[in-house]
């Protein structure tokens, strides 16, 4: 087996597409960092005092431990999720401190790399 030296090691937990969400979700410690890359509609994320929206050509990065509520922006909010986890001496760590929003990408770029992943 091929072993990082001096680099973190990346396991990709699970890719999903979907449909039909939730209208609010709850979670009090994620399990994974997570990359959410919208193609219709959007989240809203809720943490302390502060909050973020994703929409439509956005990527949310969701990081491990973090704590958060989210609430969808419409009805047919549709996305494509990575889940993965980091670790460097086998502890696990995070992208980002707390949920954040990247806007303005090139769309065909970020939904050409999110399908084939999926």
């Amino acid at each position: 087996m091929y072993e990082f030296v001096n680099r973190a090691d990346i396991e990709v937990n699970y890719v999903l597409h979907r449909k039909n969400v939730a209208r609010t979700y709850q979670n009090d410690f994620r399990m994974t960092n997570s990359l959410v890359y919208y193609l219709v509609g959007g989240h809203t994320f809720f943490f302390g005092e502060k909050s973020v929206s994703a929409k439509a050509g956005d990527i949310a990065l969701l990081p491990y431990g973090a704590s958060y509520k989210n609430e969808i922006l419409s009805s047919d909010t549709e996305y494509y999720q990575i889940d993965f986890c980091i670790y460097k001496e086998n502890i696990p760590g995070k992208i980002v401190d707390e949920p954040t929003v990247i806007s303005n990408l090139p769309t065909n770029n970020a939904l050409f790399l999110f399908k084939e992943v999926f």
